[in-house]
């Protein structure tokens, strides 16, 4: 008897709670500055807030052409 009492316990509580995690709410889309959502291997020029100030671009340094380094580049 006290098997079959903790039995359906069991199976009430493991039923009333979801097994599987829910979803989170989904992030906002990257956009470029042309309001476009930014695609994964695209080729994109980064410009900081100020535009008279530079930005950033991948380069390789040295003999290495891989991994890619970010650097800064005077406008």
């Amino acid at each position: 008897m006290k098997i079959t009492l903790v039995t359906l316990v069991l199976v009430v509580a493991l039923s009333t709670k979801s097994l599987v995690g829910e979803a989170g709410p989904v992030p906002e889309q990257v956009v470029d500055t042309s309001g476009k959502k930014v695609q994964a291997g695209g080729n994109y020029y980064i410009v900081p807030a100020s535009p008279d100030v530079g930005g950033l671009y991948l380069a390789s340094i040295g003999r290495d052409y891989c991994p890619l380094d970010v650097v800064a580049v005077d406008v």
